[in-house]
């Protein structure tokens, strides 16, 4: 569901959609633009990798380059 309006978090009008970072359950409406939604949405994954460290025995991904 979208809805057109002010965004939450940066007050532009834009098409609206629901935070990643809160339950559906606890949000009446759409709030936040998508650009926003996307902000949220890598600070939710910048968090989850900072709890959970990656183990040494974990073998390093080579990067695309190094073949």
């Amino acid at each position: 569901m979208s809805l057109y309006g002010l965004c939450y978090d940066c007050g532009d009008q834009a098409t609206l959609r629901f935070k990643p970072d809160v339950a559906l359950d606890d949000q009446t409406r759409p709030s936040v633009c998508n650009a926003c939604r996307m902000r949220r949405e890598e600070r939710m994954v910048d968090e989850f990798r900072a709890e959970r460290p990656v183990s040494p025995r974990v073998p390093s991904v080579p990067d695309e380059g190094d073949r």
